[in-house]
């Protein structure tokens, strides 16, 4: 159940959120497919978006994330009002060890390789992940996985 799993990471990350005066949301859809995953590595790549949303935005913003269902597929997605990632950036954002040129907002610390292994894990899944930002108004982070 994604609904169950988005709600306990969003849980897990209001803390640092409320800390940096953002709020943090997740609006439950009323009827979503199960979806068969490993539940353990579904938690850490959406851990991985939201932490980083939260990482790279500025006190007083907002981050959503949002579950629907698509035809074939159910998306996660994870929207922040950060900083957004520079276009000629984006190609290489899932490789490991990558950095952008975009710092943490309050010197969070980052290794590089949240982003590739959340690929790994999510085409594992017969999955896709991709990013659509823009510099000074945020960043989405979607994933598909595929449904009945």
């Amino acid at each position: 159940d994604l609904v169950d799993v988005v709600e306990r990471n969003v849980g897990l990350n209001r803390v640092v959120a409320e800390a940096k005066d953002m709020d943090l949301r997740f609006e439950p859809p009323s009827a979503l497919p199960l979806v068969e995953v490993d539940e353990a590595k579904l938690d850490q790549v959406l851990n991985n978006l939201i932490s980083n949303a939260v990482k790279y935005s500025h006190s007083g913003t907002r981050v959503d994330v949002t579950l629907e269902r698509r035809e074939g597929t159910v998306r996660l997605s994870v929207k922040d009002e950060g900083q957004g990632i520079p276009a000629d950036e984006q190609a290489e954002l899932f490789e490991p060890f990558h950095q952008t040129s975009v710092r943490a907002t309050e010197g969070e610390k980052s290794t590089g390789l949240g982003l590739a292994i959340s690929k790994r894990i999510v085409t594992g899944h017969r999955g896709r992940i991709w990013v659509e930002s823009e510099e000074g108004v945020g960043s989405t982070f979607h994933v598909e996985l595929p449904a009945p």
